[in-house]
């Protein structure tokens, strides 16, 4: 399921609210999936109205020829209804989704094996999934 060249039809969802304490390093989990992050249509990210420098830090820290859009709530709307507006604005664009929260660092080859996965599946699949691990505050993942 590609677009203009190998570009898949999927974009990845970053919902944040005052997210400046930990945005950067998931956007740097994200610059990191390599080459992969070239198929992707565009980085949505969708600002729940913070109030702290999350926005600059987005933009400061986004470097790549993958398209950025950020999306700036004008009130509060609680994470689902964040993530619900987003979706609505991104579902034109896109054929697939993958959420990452501001405080979610993804694996190294996440993306790979997401992008893997949309392409080996049937057109009636909605949904896939991941795992996750806990990162503790003491360093260890559990």
């Amino acid at each position: 399921m590609t677009f203009e060249g190998n570009r898949t039809k999927a974009v990845i969802l970053i919902p944040t609210y005052n997210s400046a304490g930990t945005v950067r390093e998931t956007l740097g989990s994200v610059l990191a999936q390599g080459a992969h992050l070239e198929r992707l249509a565009a980085v949505w990210v969708a600002d729940d109205c913070s109030e702290d420098e999350t926005r600059s830090i987005v933009n400061a820290t986004w470097d790549s020829s993958v398209p950025l859009q950020i999306l700036s709530a004008e009130q509060n709307l609680g994470e689902r209804g964040n993530v619900n507006r987003a979706a609505r604005t991104i579902r034109a664009a896109a054929d697939w989704m993958l959420i990452l929260h501001a405080d979610d660092v993804a694996r190294a080859d996440w993306l790979a094996l997401m992008l893997e996965r949309i392409d080996a599946c049937d057109t009636h699949v909605a949904s896939i999934c991941s795992s996750w691990d806990n990162w503790m505050p003491d360093g260890s993942v559990r």
